[in-house]
C-alpha cells in the first residue's frame, strides 16, 4: 500500500485541571494512505522524540477514530478506552467523547476534530481538543 506525500497541520488545546491551558500548532509532513475504505495518516510527533502517530478511521463509519502512537510512546486510543505504554510503564487510561468530526473534501484532503475528557486510573486528568487537517501533495 503506498501512501500519497502529505502536508499536516495539527492543533491542540489541552486544558488541565486547575485551569492550566496549553496550546500547540504543529505543520507536519507525513503520509496518507487509503485502502478498503479505510483512511490512514501517519506522522512523526513533533514533541515525543521518535514517535510515529497513525490515525486511523472508515470511511464507511465516520463515527470511529483511532489514534496509535509507536516507538519511544506507545499508545493505542480508541473512543472511550487507551492503553498508554512509556518507557516508566503501562498506565490505563479513559476518554469520554465530546466531539468527532471528520470532513473529507477530497479524496486526499480533509479535517478531522476531536474533543474528549481524559482520565487515568479513574482521575480526571484534562479536556483535548484536537484539529488536524491533512492534504495529499501530489508528484511532480
Amino acid at each position: 500500500m503506498d501512501g500519497l506525500e502529505a502536508s499536516i497541520k495539527i492543533e491542540s488545546n489541552q486544558i488541565i485541571s486547575h485551569n492550566f491551558e496549553e496550546k500547540n500548532q504543529y505543520q507536519i509532513n507525513g503520509k496518507i494512505y487509503f485502502n478498503n475504505h479505510e483512511y490512514f495518516i501517519r506522522y512523526k510527533e513533533p514533541d515525543l522524540g521518535n514517535t510515529w502517530t497513525i490515525i486511523k478511521w472508515n470511511n464507511l463509519n465516520v463515527n470511529k477514530v483511532s489514534i496509535l502512537r509507536q516507538g519511544e510512546i506507545r499508545t493505542e486510543q480508541k473512543i472511550y478506552k487507551a492503553n498508554y505504554r512509556s518507557p516508566s510503564g503501562d498506565i490505563q487510561l479513559a476518554t469520554f467523547t465530546k466531539e468527532l468530526s471528520i470532513r473529507l473534501l477530497n479524496k486526499w484532503e480533509g479535517n478531522i476534530f476531536l474533543a474528549y475528557e481524559l482520565t487515568s486510573q479513574g482521575e480526571y486528568i484534562g479536556e483535548y481538543r484536537i484539529k488536524i487537517n491533512f492534504k495529499g501533495i501530489k508528484d511532480g
